[in-house]
């Protein structure tokens, strides 16, 4: 508190003495960062700072207004956005309210079109030290709790050898599927769990060479009806360029949008490169179809696992055992993750009484999954399980189950995603959100680990060949 009111003292004095009427934003900021430059050089800021490059295009190396940015970029409390500040034109108090409410969520009062005085001046450098105060006290307390959870639960945290700062921790992360989301990514998240996004509906995949390929497109859906291919290369999503440094969860959010907007993929066909103009659309899929084939087969195809799926995946269950099908037949192509408990819940089904469904291998300890006898079991079917390179996680662990525990299991098709890792997901009172693997799975009675191994398939079939036979069969 006392460092705070030195610091708003002095900056109330220095613009007393300072203003003149028609200031430019450059003067304004060239003021208003030289005292915050001020206040923080009494806090502990790492050296790392200096590294920052600075996007603004018209703000110079050499100047003090620069490495002062810098600094506010290194507490994650200024973005560093590649554009151009109007510099050079007066500031008024409307204007600058504006960047703040869009830097830094602050919230200024102002009077229409007057410009910046030192009285406001004096109480937006006041509301603006009272923010960061408040904002730093948080993103200490933020981590602290991230850096026990990565030292403590996170599997690979041998990793982990500097945690300074949120920037650095993160920055030594090699796992894909552990990430920090900011409060604006974490509601996107939100989104895709639930599935309220629109979207072209492509799977992507990242190759050895750090190229995303489009592993695969879904029939009728934009991507598909604009002609995107199997084995393109994303290469820009409008104004973007793909590089090594750019993320796939980076490219979902840049190709979500408005539903009807419109989305333009610059991409590389083998030697040619193409422009392709996609139209968004809400994803709105059935969790799972069902049909009776002949002779005596049921087919349950399972889009994905989430809340909704298990009372209907026990519904059509039972509506197979009132057709008296010999043989099932589970379809998980294309079906990504979601939910493991659900899984859980679906897979005691077929598991013998009290026998392991899933071993689950965290840092310092191991749980198994036991089945119940609360159900009814199927285990003496022949079952057959559809899978491809979509076909990832929550159903590579239904497929290593149903492997272990159903002795006529068959899987056809080709190798699956070879995810084999479970993530905890913790939301903060700010609304962000951290992602970060804490276990490996196993199956139990095999022991089966398949992360970067794959599920190979008993049978590779073509996918329209596939489709053919399912068919044909058909009643």
């Amino acid at each position: 508190m006392r460092k705070l009111i030195i610091y708003i003292l002095s900056a109330f004095f220095l613009f007393w003495c300072s203003f003149a009427t028609n200031l430019k934003l450059w003067d304004f900021l060239q003021v208003y960062f030289e005292w915050v430059d001020y206040w923080l050089k009494w806090e502990n800021i790492s050296n790392w700072r200096e590294n920052i490059n600075v996007k603004y295009t018209n703000i110079q190396k050499w100047t003090s207004l620069y490495k002062s940015i810098q600094k506010w970029i290194n507490l994650w409390i200024f973005p560093n956005i590649k554009m151009e500040l109007p510099l050079e034109k007066p500031i008024t108090q409307k204007a600058f309210s504006k960047i703040m409410w869009s830097m830094w969520d602050i919230k200024l009062q102002y009077n229409g079109t007057e410009e910046v005085d030192e009285n406001w001046a004096y109480y937006a450098i006041k509301e603006t030290v009272t923010n960061i105060a408040t904002k730093q006290n948080f993103d200490n307390m933020l981590l602290d709790d991230i850096k026990w959870k990565l030292e403590n639960e996170y599997i690979y945290w041998d990793e982990i050898t500097n945690c300074n700062s949120l920037t650095w921790c993160l920055d030594q992360i090699q796992d894909k599927y552990t990430e920090y989301y900011t409060p604006q990514a974490a509601q996107e998240l939100q989104n895709d769990l639930e599935w309220k996004f629109s979207w072209i509906w492509i799977y992507l995949q990242l190759t050895q060479n750090w190229d995303y390929i489009v592993a695969e497109t879904i029939k009728w859906w934009p991507a598909e009806k604009a002609w995107l291919k199997a084995w393109d290369i994303i290469i820009q999503v409008d104004n973007h360029t793909i590089t090594n440094q750019t993320t796939i969860t980076d490219i979902s959010w840049r190709v979500k949008g408005k539903e009807w907007t419109y989305t333009n993929l610059k991409i590389q066909r083998w030697n040619s490169t193409l422009s392709i103009k996609i139209k968004r659309a809400m994803i709105s899929l059935p969790n799972i179809e069902y049909s009776v084939l002949k002779p005596w087969i049921c087919y349950m195809d399972i889009n994905l696992f989430n809340k909704d799926t298990l009372s209907q995946f026990e519904e059509w269950l039972w509506f197979f055992q009132k057709n008296q099908c010999t043989k099932y037949i589970f379809d998980l192509r294309d079906n990504p993750w979601w939910e493991l408990d659900t899984v859980i819940n679906m897979l005691n089904y077929f598991v013998e009484d009290w026998k392991t469904i899933l071993e689950l291998q965290y840092v310092n300890y191991i749980q198994d999954i036991i089945a119940n006898d609360l159900v009814k079991k199927f285990n003496n079917k022949t079952v057959f399980l559809l899978a491809n390179k979509s076909t990832a996680s929550a159903s590579e662990v239904f497929i290593g189950t149903m492997k272990d525990y159903i002795k006529n299991t068959i899987l056809i098709w080709e190798k699956t995603y070879w995810k084999w890792t479970a993530q905890s997901v913790v939301e903060y009172n700010n609304w962000s959100i951290l992602k970060y693997t804490v276990a490996k799975r196993y199956t139990w009675k095999t022991k089966t680990n398949i992360d970067w191994i794959w599920f190979t398939p008993n049978i590779s079939l073509d996918n329209e060949w596939i489709n053919n036979l399912l068919q044909k069969l058909q009643k």
